[in-house]
Order: structure tokens, then C-alpha cells, then sequence
């Protein structure tokens, strides 16, 4: 899932657990940026974040880009992009926003 760029930040939908299907109910949402400007709830993206020592590799890619989480705190997901040798920190949208 994707806002249109008009919206707000990029984001990511997923489901609970990880890896289920986000149409099955509890979906989360987490985001490339803040949204609280914009009416979300979504706070403390990083673009140069650090994994914890507690994040698992989730096994999902895109490309080379590497989807990373921290067992039992769904707060955030970490995007790694190893061939930028960098990290993302997207915060989870709890009120997600919207198009009208």
C-alpha cells in the first residue's frame, strides 16, 4: 500500500502477524515520515536510524532492502538498505490518514 504522494509520506501496510494479510483485520500501518501535520499519529521517523540489538531479520525484501523488527513492540519496522549502508526507522501510524 501507498498514499498518493499528495498525501503524506510513503508507508507500508502489513498485517498481524507479520507476513498475514492485512484484509484479515488488525492491520498496521507504518510510515516513511511523520504525519502529525498532517492529522496521523505517526512520530519519530529516522532517515539514519540504527538497528536495536533486539531486531530480527524478518526475511522480507524488496530488491536488496531488508525488512527489520524488534520481536513483541511493533512501535516501528527498520528498513535496511544495504547497499547504501544505512537504516530506516518508519514509525507506526496508530490514527493513519487519508485522501478526500
Amino acid at each position: 500500500m501507498s498514499r498518493d504522494e499528495r498525501c503524506g509520506p510513503m508507508d507500508l501496510l502489513m498485517g498481524t502477524p507479520l507476513g498475514a494479510s492485512s484484509e484479515k483485520g488488525n492491520p498496521r500501518i507504518y510510515v516513511r515520515g511523520d504525519t502529525t501535520g498532517l492529522g496521523g499519529g505517526a512520530t519519530g521517523f529516522r532517515r539514519d536510524g540504527a538497528l536495536p540489538t533486539s531486531a530480527i531479520d524478518t526475511g522480507f525484501r524488496q530488491g536488496a532492502n531488508e525488512l527489520w523488527s524488534v520481536p513483541d513492540d511493533d512501535t516501528f519496522v527498520f528498513i535496511r538498505y544495504p547497499d547504501e549502508g544505512r537504516v530506516e526507522a518508519w514509525p507506526r501510524d496508530p490514527s493513519p490518514i487519508g485522501c478526500l
